[in-house]
């Protein structure tokens, strides 16, 4: 049976439980739902600092400086200006770009003049930047240029939505039942505040289209979909389910070591939500076919086959977004991939005694969260003129190098070694479409060296080797591609094998740049600095393009769930001790300079132990339900980012944050934030991550209030604490108000899990209606 054929059974499942209603038969059908409003209202002064409106550096005047030489070799220093200034991120084409060839004296007063008159927004002199318009601009304050104050704002409310959900239960007959859950889901809460605010559910880094799974509609602000649509079939020890589902397989709260049959859909509150529902309202659905049977021996055999489905990532420029906005997907050419792709995979349950139950998993599946990299950039910008980074007659660098009269040096000037003539390789456009780069101009781009650092830092990137693959990472590994641009500007040149040399030094920088320790001659902070300095000065605030490759993976396991009898009532009577193992060998990982093809490979092995117990700690109430839990993992944190991108060198005062104090670059020897500016490098990284989770559940008389509680533990130095209380005073009606305490106990460190999300301290409630 083809993988086509098993999809189309699968569908047909769902769509026979969807509309068998019109049979004439008796039936037994059961129809509720509920109808409820969800609002998060953000509790701290901090800003989300991957959005817009919310950016540290909006409207901040960091000096991108441009020295004659600055390091770098060839062509490229012909382009660089002694002394000059040129930054404000938010500023109108308050940097380089370059609509008409040009041409300059190497190395001359006169040239370098006439150059500098090219770039709007130049800084007049010492400490006087002027806009694109010829006003005066600004140099420290917080909110400056024309851009700046356009897009600059905030969303007080983290969530405004407003969920209908119903279910329709059919029993057919003894044997066949059938269940569809409709949900419709609408967020509005841009309309609550002022900041800028993107898609929340339709975007490209989705499913076909834009969905987050098959049986999805969605606009920017609503989504319909259908998460479940199934048939079952139980026949004594037999179980068969048809159609769209979700395969839970984990119990723990905020953990995932045996629930890995489907990814997350992180759209509707991130990961945020009650740390007791266990993901319910996040795994991904998608068409499978799952059959369960139990043997004589009680033994359990738990198989599924299910049609791949990506995890979805929260909108950029919306309130959870953990991505900085300065870069932009473009996963739909992987649509094909997921569609031509099946997960399958086989969990065993074997009872062994009354007590102790043990159990066996395998699962084959396309990693769902994919491995980000470059991807090509569009042709054309958002007015629908030519991307000037992109090759062809409007390509920025190929104009400029014409200018300076280098094209005439034929395939002498080949620094990629490709055989052809730089020039006229960035003049000619590409087969197939393709741009050629990974990048498009964009006055609310990357606008600065200290940004780039930050913000690379907070990614869990590596920002000195994320240059030269920013550079040379487009949608080809090497030689044919950005690193046209990045030789013939800069000296970067492209070794045959793949590898980076300084053409100067005949140095090898790196063969493989991915994060890995190499004994290649290491790129220096300094030409790091330069290379990013005369990138901004000389062409445009990038905005940079990047996809998600799904890498087929196999997961094995372990597991034992053990249940301790002791003296009734004691606290270690009907104790429930479980413990799992998974094992992914040679898992594929994020390159920590997102080059194409230098992705890091590694055995991963995720590990918990959780402890959980009905215990009466409080005399005249319902036994709480207590729980705890520690986790750990050899390769990647909670967000499956490697741990080789942890622990950023930034010094834990100042690290790449704009800052008001001033002091004299011993690099450039211009007033600058000075020598702790050099805090910023390559990540340490971690050898393992550890997490504890604390919870616990007090129901009380009548079960009108239950008093919630759940906490999770970053040993690097990181807390998330989730307190919060159901009310139910009848059938109908349901109150739950929660809070999301994050403390980041070692900030500015790029430590541990919680730092990401440091910003979201919130209140959130939920109104519901059942009917």
């Amino acid at each position: 049976m083809t993988k086509n054929t098993i999809k189309r059974l699968m569908l047909a499942g769902g769509a026979a439980s969807m509309f068998a209603g019109s049979a004439a038969y008796a039936v037994d059908f059961n129809i509720t739902g509920f109808v409820r409003q969800e609002i998060a209202i953000s509790v701290t002064g901090q800003d989300n600092p991957y959005n817009t409106s919310t950016n540290p550096f909006l409207g901040r005047n960091i000096p991108n400086i441009t020295t004659n030489g600055g390091g770098l070799a060839g062509p490229g220093t012909n382009g660089s200006v002694t002394g000059q200034q040129f930054s404000g991120k938010g500023f109108p084409l308050d940097n380089g770009g370059f609509s008409q060839p040009m041409a300059r004296a190497s190395g001359s007063a006169a040239g370098d003049a006439a150059y500098v008159q090219k770039w709007a927004g130049r800084m007049a002199g010492a400490g006087q930047v002027t806009n694109a318009f010829g006003g005066p601009g600004c140099v420290t304050s917080n909110n400056c240029g024309d851009a700046a104050r356009s897009v600059k704002g905030m969303n007080q409310f983290n969530l405004f939505a407003t969920r209908v959900e119903l279910d329709i239960q059919a029993k057919w007959t003894d044997e066949l039942n059938s269940f569809v859950k409709i949900r419709a889901y609408s967020d509005y809460q841009e309309l609550l505040g002022n900041g800028q605010t993107d898609s929340h559910f339709n975007a490209d880094f989705g499913w076909i289209g834009g969905r987050g799974n098959l049986l999805e509609y969605n606009t920017p602000n609503f989504m319909l979909d259908i998460p479940s649509a199934y048939l079952d079939y139980n026949s004594g020890p037999l179980w068969v389910r048809l159609g769209q589902q979700q395969i839970a397989w984990g119990e723990a709260y905020f953990f995932r070591v045996f629930d890995v049959p489907n990814g997350l859909d992180t759209r509707r509150h991130f990961t945020l939500d009650v740390g007791a529902e266990e993901f319910s309202d996040k795994r991904v659905a998608a068409p499978a076919l799952r059959v369960n049977y139990t043997f004589k021996n009680g033994w359990t055999a738990d198989t599924f086959v299910q049609m791949a489905a990506p995890t979805t990532l929260v909108g950029t420029n919306t309130p959870y977004n953990v991505v900085a906005s300065g870069f932009s997907w473009r996963d739909t050419g992987q649509s094909e991939i997921l569609r031509n792709n099946v997960n399958y995979g086989t969990r065993i349950t074997m009872p062994v005694t009354d007590s102790l139950t043990l159990g066996l998993m395998a699962v084959s599946r396309l990693n769902p969260d994919g491995v980000v990299q470059w991807a090509d950039a569009p042709l054309k910008l958002g007015d629908g003129s030519a991307n000037p980074f992109c090759f062809g007659p409007n390509n920025y660098a190929g104009n400029i190098l014409t200018g300076f009269g280098l094209q005439a040096l034929g395939t002498a000037l080949d620094n990629n070694q490709n055989g052809q003539n730089d020039v006229t390789e960035l003049l000619t456009p590409m087969s197939k479409g393709k741009c050629g780069a990974n990048a498009s101009p964009d006055r609310m781009g990357t606008a600065a060296w200290k940004e780039w650092m930050t913000y690379a830092g907070k990614a869990r990137l590596n920002p000195i080797e994320g240059v030269l693959g920013f550079l040379n990472g487009g949608a080809e590994k090497s030689g044919t591609n950005a690193s046209t641009l990045t030789t013939a500007m800069f000296g970067i040149a492209t070794s045959p094998n793949g590898g980076l040399r300084d053409p100067v030094g005949a140095r090898m920088l790196f063969n493989n740049i991915g994060g890995q320790k190499n004994k290649k001659t290491p790129f220096t902070y300094d030409a790091t600095r330069n290379i990013l300095d005369a990138f901004f000065n000389g062409f445009a605030f990038p905005r940079g393009y990047i996809t998600r490759q799904f890498e087929r993976e196999t997961i094995t396991g372990a597991s034992g769930n053990y249940i301790v009898n002791s003296t009734p009532g004691s606290w270690l009577d009907q104790l429930i001790i479980r413990g799992e193992l998974a094992i992914t060998p040679n898992k594929v990982f994020t390159a920590l300079d997102l080059r194409a093809g230098s992705f890091i490979e590694a055995t991963e092995v995720s590990s918990a132990l959780i402890l959980e117990k009905y215990h009466n700690v409080v005399p005249g109430l319902p036994a709480t339900y207590l729980v705890g839990q520690w986790m750990h993992k050899t390769q990647s944190d909670l967000f499956g980012r490697h741990l080789s991108g942890n622990q950023d060198k930034l010094k834990a005062t100042t690290g790449c944050l704009p800052t008001a104090t001033s002091a004299t670059d011993p690099v450039t020897g211009l007033n600058s934030t000075g020598a702790r500016e050099k805090g910023c490098g390559r990540p340490v990284g971690q050898t393992s991550a550890d997490y504890i989770s604390l919870a616990f559940q007090q129901p009380f008389p009548n079960l009108i209030w239950r008093a919630d509680y759940a906490m999770l533990i970053d040993i690097q130095g990181g807390v998330l604490l989730q307190p919060g209380v159901k009310y139910k005073p009848s059938t109908h009606w349901q109150v739950d108000l929660y809070a999301n305490v994050l403390v980041d106990l070692t900030p500015k460190q790029n430590d541990d899990v919680v730092e990401t999300l440091d910003w979201a301290d919130e209140v959130f409630a939920r109104v519901t209606y059942y009917f």
